[in-house]
């Protein structure tokens, strides 16, 4: 059977009378050729914990010498790392830390730099460990008190958006010395260093390291850093935008060399050359889901197993207090598709490597597996569960002025689906808001793949349910609904 309407996209800001496009979407992620299934939240094979509170910033540390990479997270008030065997308590042991109390605005960041890990927070001091397994963190003498922002690039480690009373500068930013993690005396023998980014007006959001740059976001503008070689001017800062930016520091990951970001009027993406604005992006429908809120919170993150790039946003339908991501938006840049998914998270993060299903429901270990922290009960999770519930809906079919019968509809899929069924709607007039769309009772698939009905209206819309269980990508669907007549 060759669909009628070969899938499209998810395009909820389009004429829903488009053939073929999906207004709405649940539990869906766009792959190369269509659109799958997500797989559910559950407990990893190596990151089995749970944290004592909700986690407020995590990331992969890779120490040289070490074979194994670790994830590290922190809460509140400690920091930790996570192995098989459970939690390693990594925090300093004095003085106590000052409260994180927001993954975006105060959290942890983490990094390595060379056999060093580091971790600094918006009100904490950067502090390091030789071996995160045996070793908790301990400030770093004469290091910055505290900053929002760490990068980490050209043999430097950089930190911006700087808490500290001798440099108390939102839009500053403060170096070590080349590669030497432990001198932050600004110094032109060291090429430590310390400046102000005045190009553009406002705070740092984020640094990024890019490449052997550091690309440094603020709320309205980009601004690229590239280390000179001149002890005198040791960095050089140009200008790549004085008009998009950055939401918050978590928007922003990088997939295979580029940046893929949400600003505050759209998504974009950044190779190096030039900014794009990421067009195909249902922008209409994630500002009036995700709210202003959801919006400049959100956090981004590469998943190299579905090869899409995951947005978790506080979803304004749901009642969860701050900080807890209710909403997932994805992106498949190899097909410039977008899908949905749902979510629970405080924090995301990426695992050295886990045991996952693949699109082909077999089990298999890849490295830069995503993980997320679970919001209520703090559990560290893994998209390797049962595949979940799903749901899509087509265009409206149909005609202002004929009746149409629907008869039948297929959906073309590669693989099983378990459970599907079809929920018909129907409607006399689309542009009458007083008479919302009228729900037919349910239709069972049938075992040849067919959903057969009989029903008559000018406007028809059809949601197609898959339920949990069974891995398939849907390539298309048709509809079977012949004219009955003209008013």
């Amino acid at each position: 059977m060759t669909p009628k309407f070969p899938l499209a996209v998810w395009a909820p800001d389009a004429d829903p009378t488009t053939p073929g496009i999906m207004t709405d979407v649940e539990g869906l992620i766009p792959t190369s050729r269509g659109y799958a299934p997500d797989f559910s939240l559950a407990s990893g094979i190596t990151y089995t914990q749970t944290l004592p509170a909700q986690c407020r910033g995590a990331g992969l540390v890779q120490q040289a010498g070490n074979f194994d990479a670790e994830v590290v997270a922190g809460t509140a008030s400690n920091i930790y790392v996570l192995k098989a065997g459970g939690l390693i308590l990594a925090s300093r042991s004095s003085p106590a830390y000052t409260t994180v109390t927001d993954t975006q605005t105060d959290g942890w960041r983490f990094g390595a730099f060379g056999a060093t890990a580091l971790a600094i927070s918006y009100n904490n001091a950067l502090q390091s460990t030789a071996n995160l397994i045996t070793t908790p963190f301990a400030d770093i003498s004469g290091g910055p008190t505290g900053a929002g922002t760490m990068a980490i690039s050209a043999n430097f480690v950089v930190v911006g958006n700087i808490s500290d009373a001798a440099w108390p500068y939102v839009d500053g930013y403060w170096t070590c010395a080349l590669q030497d993690v432990t001198d932050w005396v600004p110094d032109v023998a060291t090429f430590a260093s310390r400046g102000r980014l005045m190009q553009t007006p406002g705070a740092i959001v984020r640094m990024i390291a890019f490449g052997d740059d550091i690309i440094a976001f603020k709320s309205n503008s980009i601004v690229r850093g590239t280390f000179t070689g001149d002890p005198s001017v040791p960095w050089a800062w140009r200008v790549v935008s004085t008009e998009v930016g950055l939401v918050s520091h978590d928007a922003v990951c990088e997939a295979e060399n580029v940046l893929y970001w949400l600003a505050a009027d759209g998504f974009y993406a950044y190779n190096g050359g030039s900014i794009r604005r990421i067009e195909s992006a249902p922008w209409e429908w994630f500002k009036g889901r995700a709210g202003l809120g959801g919006t400049i919170r959100a956090i981004a993150q590469w998943d190299v197993i579905r090869r899409v790039v995951r947005w978790y946003f506080e979803d304004s339908i749901q009642t969860a207090p701050i900080g807890v991501y209710q909403g997932g938006i994805a992106y498949h840049p190899g097909s410039d598709q977008w899908g949905r998914f749902a979510s629970d998270a405080t924090a995301v993060a990426t695992a050295a490597a886990e045991t996952v299903p693949s699109v082909a429901s077999a089990a298999r270990s890849r490295p830069n597996v995503p993980l997320v922290f679970e919001a209520t009960t703090f559990k560290v999770q893994a998209y390797r569960g049962p595949v979940g519930l799903s749901t899509f809906s087509t265009h409206y079919v149909g005609d202002d002025e004929r009746v149409t019968v629907l008869t039948g509809a297929r959906v073309r899929m590669i693989g099983t689906a378990v459970n599907a069924l079809c929920l018909p709607r129907i409607r006399q007039t689309l542009d009458d808001g007083v008479s919302p769309w009228t729900i037919e009772p349910a239709v069972l698939r049938t075992a040849d793949g067919r959903y057969d009905m009989h029903i008559s209206a000018r406007w028809h819309q059809l949601e197609f349910r898959q339920g949990i269980g069974g891995m398939f990508e849907i390539l298309g669907f048709m509809i079977d609904a012949p004219q009955a007549g003209k008013r």
